[in-house]
């Protein structure tokens, strides 16, 4: 949880520091690719932002965090709790200098079957990339090609998925993702 809406939406009080789970992944696909998942009643899915590593990082101070990151790209995580995510990123990967510093003030929207889900800011995360690089690095050394994502505002996708659903999700200044869910 990073984003103030989903702390709201969930009546949770601000975590004093950034929550670093670890999210076990059964494969990851792209832009327009067919995500397989199991029917199940509780699928999770929602729009994130997607922090590419771009060198070796380890214990880097929030003031220079910024610095280790070769771009920024679009995340969808669709998760069945208790097993391993699916995870959609993609179409691009969009460097630092293209997007405000820390890639501040980007719009973020997923839309199900074209009905809008979610709709957030980048400027409502409770913890800035800056400071989740930083609070990674004290945690693992990163390598380039490391992902970090920021979290998913309110409005978290959940309930059964059907044969066909469409998910778009997409974040201004990067681009979008379209995959199509089947069972």
């Amino acid at each position: 949880m990073n984003h103030a809406t989903r702390a709201k939406e969930l009546n949770t009080p601000q975590p004093p520091a950034p929550r670093l789970p670890t999210t076990p992944v059964d494969r990851v696909v792209g832009d327009r690719e067919t995500i397989r998942l199991a029917p199940a009643p509780d699928i999770r899915w929602g729009v994130e932002l997607g922090v590419v590593i771009g060198r070796e990082t380890s214990h880097v101070p929030v003031t220079k965090a910024l610095r280790s990151i070769a771009g920024y790209t679009i995340v969808n995580t669709a998760a069945v709790p208790g097993r391993a995510s699916v995870v959609v990123m993609g179409p691009q990967l969009v460097t630092p200098d293209e997007l405000p510093p820390g890639a501040r003030g980007l719009t973020l929207t997923a839309t199900l079957d074209g009905h809008p889900r979610q709709k957030a800011n980048t400027s409502d995360l409770l913890f800035d990339v800056a400071t989740l690089v930083a609070r990674t690095s004290t945690r693992t050394t990163l390598m380039p090609g490391d992902l970090i994502t920021t979290g998913t505002p309110a409005a978290t996708g959940t309930g059964r998925l059907h044969d066909g659903s469409q998910l778009t999700v997409g974040i201004r200044g990067i681009g979008e993702l379209c995959n199509t869910i089947t069972h």
